[in-house]
């Protein structure tokens, strides 16, 4: 399972968490994400992927453009996927 969390300010529009519910306790992921809610997500070989999309916070005020990113959260493991 997927959680979007949001924090209602418009510096950081979301961020993620993923739950394991196949096991227990049901394991809860690190907070992740670079703030786009611009998410894409799959499921392969029973791992959930999750690929964020490029997110600017703020142009006028010059915030720099952060790099999307993709996620692997399967078997109780968290990593960053190559």
């Amino acid at each position: 399972m997927l959680l979007a969390e949001s924090a209602g300010g418009n510096a950081c529009e979301m961020q993620f968490q993923a739950v394991d519910l196949t096991t227990s306790p049901a394991r809860l992921s690190p907070v992740f994400g670079n703030c786009s809610p611009d998410v894409q997500v799959r499921i392969r070989a029973g791992a959930l992927h999750v690929t964020t999309g490029g997110y600017t916070g703020r142009p006028s005020a010059g915030s720099p453009k952060i790099s999307g990113e993709t996620v692997v959260f399967g078997d109780g493991k968290f990593t960053p996927a190559r």
